[in-house]
């Protein structure tokens, strides 16, 4: 695995971290309005 591909491995899982830190703070279904 490449380092390139290592950081994009955790840039992705960092901006899913944010997205449901961000739902559960606004307390809306934010993930179901997405789908």
């Amino acid at each position: 695995m490449s380092f390139q591909r290592f950081c994009d491995w955790l840039l992705a899982i960092f901006i899913v971290a944010v997205i449901l830190v961000t739902a559960s703070i606004l307390d809306q279904p934010v993930l179901l309005a997405a789908q």
